[in-house]
């Protein structure tokens, strides 16, 4: 460990996450730096990592600079957020709440709920994701056989294996809402 590294003494265990499944245990705060330093800010889907200790508190820092602040076990006031966190700041408040120094983590201007804020950017984003998973899910339904007639109303295409019901069909069913493709 390093002379410019703080020294954890923990009260409790913790440990370090992030978005690609990778996580690690007690780590040090050069281990929590590298976690920080590794996000791609401009990846919405990974680009966050977080500590968590053993009593249900999470403190998750996303490339767009929102710190959620999160304690699962419900005791507290739930899910609260601070927004324009650098990761330089996210570490410190990593590190206090790793070594227990809640009261540090608490005496921040937390803001209700994570802070999420839907732009147009992510709006289209979110809705093109939506068409690709669709789409993929459709296209994976397979072909309709040409022996055993849909079941839906008034249909005359032919089922997919292992259903009742012709592509668009089996697509509303499983998805609760109408099928955006009918080829």
């Amino acid at each position: 460990m390093g002379d410019s590294e703080r020294i954890l003494r923990a009260e409790m265990s913790f440990h370090v996450a992030n978005g690609f499944g990778r996580s690690l245990d007690s780590p040090t705060e050069n281990e929590m730096r590298a976690f920080l330093d590794e996000l791609d800010i401009s990846d919405e889907e990974h680009g966050a990592a977080w500590l968590s200790t053993e009593h249900g508190l999470t403190l998750e820092w996303s490339g767009d600079g929102r710190l959620v602040f999160d304690n699962v076990t419900g005791h507290e006031r739930g899910v609260r957020h601070l927004v324009g966190v650098s990761r330089e700041r996210a570490l410190d408040l990593w590190i206090a709440l790793a070594a227990g120094d809640l009261a540090t983590v608490e005496a921040q201007p937390w803001g209700p709920g994570n802070g999420f804020a839907m732009t147009p950017e992510r709006e289209a984003k979110l809705r093109d994701a939506l068409v690709r998973m669709d789409r993929d899910f459709y296209d994976s339904l397979g072909e309709e056989r040409s022996d055993a007639r849909c079941h839906g109303p008034g249909c005359a295409r032919g089922a997919i294996v292992h259903s009742v019901l012709c592509r668009p069909h089996h697509f509303e069913s499983v998805k609760k809402r109408p099928s955006p493709f009918h080829d």
